[in-house]
C-alpha cells in the first residue's frame, strides 16, 4: 500500500486519504458544473434566436389614380407608398407628387390615391366636403371644428397604430375626442 511504501504514519495515511477524497469530489463537482454551464448557454442561445426572429406579415393595399396599374397589391408590413407605386408599374403621366407622401408606411386594408395634377379630389376630401379621417393629413384634420394640430396628430398616430377607422364613431377612441366633440364633427367626416 502507499503508506507502507513511503513509511507514512497512521495520521499521514488518513491525511492522504482525505486529500484524495477531496480531489475526487472537486473533480466530480467541477465536471458537473462545466456541463451545466454548457446546457445553460445552449438554452440561452435558443431563447435569443426566438426573440430575434422577425415575423413578416403580408398586407393588402388598394391603389388608385395616377399609377400605371391601379389595383389591390400584396406587400410586406412596413412597406411604404413608394414600394406600392413601384409594384403598380410606376407613376402615370401627370401624377401630382406634391400631394403624396411616398415615405408613408402602409397598413393592411388601406386605400392610397395618387392624384393627377390639377385634380380637385385629393383622395382625402370629396365634393361633398367631408374629410376622410383614414387618409387626411394633419392640415386637413386641423380644419375640423375643435381639432387643433396636436389632436390632428393624435388621430393620425391612432390610425397608424390601430389601422384605418371602419366607422366614423371609432374616432372617439382617440384621446381627447369625446361624445360632444364627435357630435360637432360627425357630419364633416367620413371613412371612405
Amino acid at each position: 500500500m502507499i503508506g507502507d511504501k513511503f513509511n507514512l504514519s497512521k495520521r499521514e495515511k488518513i491525511l492522504v486519504l482525505i486529500i484524495l477524497v477531496l480531489v475526487f469530489l472537486l473533480a466530480f463537482f467541477f465536471k458537473n458544473m462545466v456541463g451545466q454551464e454548457e446546457v445553460a448557454f445552449k438554452l440561452e442561445s435558443a431563447e435569443n434566436l426566438k426573440d430575434t426572429e422577425v415575423i413578416e406579415k403580408d398586407i393588402y393595399v388598394y391603389v388608385t389614380g395616377a399609377v400605371k396599374n391601379p389595383g389591390v397589391y400584396k406587400l410586406r408590413d412596413g412597406d411604404r407608398v413608394k414600394d406600392l407605386v413601384e409594384i403598380a408599374g410606376g407613376l402615370g403621366e401627370n401624377a401630382d407628387l406634391l400631394s403624396v407622401n411616398l415615405a408613408k408606411k402602409l397598413t393592411d386594408e388601406e386605400k392610397i390615391h395618387i392624384p393627377y395634377v390639377n385634380e380637385s379630389d385629393s383622395g382625402n376630401s370629396v365634393k361633398d366636403g367631408r374629410i376622410n379621417i383614414n387618409t387626411a393629413d394633419e392640415t386637413e384634420l386641423d380644419k375640423l371644428p375643435g381639432i387643433g394640430p396636436s389632436l390632428a396628430k393624435r388621430i393620425i398616430d391612432y390610425r397608424n397604430t390601430h389601422g384605418p377607422f371602419k366607422k366614423i364613431d371609432e374616432i372617439k377612441n382617440v384621446a381627447g375626442i369625446g361624445d360632444k366633440k364627435f357630435q360637432d364633427i360627425k357630419d364633416l367626416i367620413k371613412t371612405e
